[in-house]
């Protein structure tokens, strides 16, 4: 067997291998992710709310969000920072000011959950939330991690959500 023939046979045996890991992966790797977070607000439920209504004001202050489409009181897009594809959300339930649900989807990439509770305190609002990401695909389960970390977008946006408010008062 020639030195060509060889390195071919290896060739395709190495790339038959590493789709095999790669598929593995995507099909071992959880459907869904859940973050939880925790941030002291110094503002009531209230203004919290005032804030987060204001869905078309956010690019303003959430830099990862380029853009937002309202559709209607319940229904909006905002369009991530460097991305072409909308995440559509809708409200789920709203009992103001202590808790807010919604779901969002991102075409056939993720769906998901968000459940925000507000807990007046003596110095202001504590803001627990909670995202639960659902991959739609195995291989949404590999790449989005490599572009989203859901922990650090839920963190960020607390934090400038935090900023925001304060700095009304």
């Amino acid at each position: 067997m020639s030195i060509l023939k060889k390195v071919i046979i290896a060739s395709v045996a190495l790339v038959l291998v590493l789709s095999l890991i790669f598929i593995g992966l995507g099909l071992f790797l959880p459907d869904e992710i859940v973050v939880e977070n925790q941030i002291d607000i110094n503002a009531s439920p209230e203004e919290i709310w005032q804030v987060i209504e204001e869905r078309e004001k956010f690019p303003e202050w959430a830099p990862n969000i380029e853009k937002v489409v309202v559709i209607n009181e319940n229904q909006w897009k905002e369009f991530p920072r460097g991305s072409d594809l909308p995440i559509i959300f809708e409200n789920v339930k709203l009992e103001k000011p202590s808790r807010y649900e919604l779901k969002y989807e991102m075409e056939n990439i993720m769906n998901g959950e968000w459940i925000g509770t507000f807990e007046k305190t003596s110095y202001g609002t504590i803001l627990k939330t909670k995202d639960k990401l659902i991959h739609k695909t195995w291989m949404g389960k590999i790449f989005m991690p490599l572009f989203f970390d859901i922990d650090i977008f839920a963190k960020e946006f607390n934090q400038k959500l935090k900023e925001k408010v304060e700095s009304k008062k």
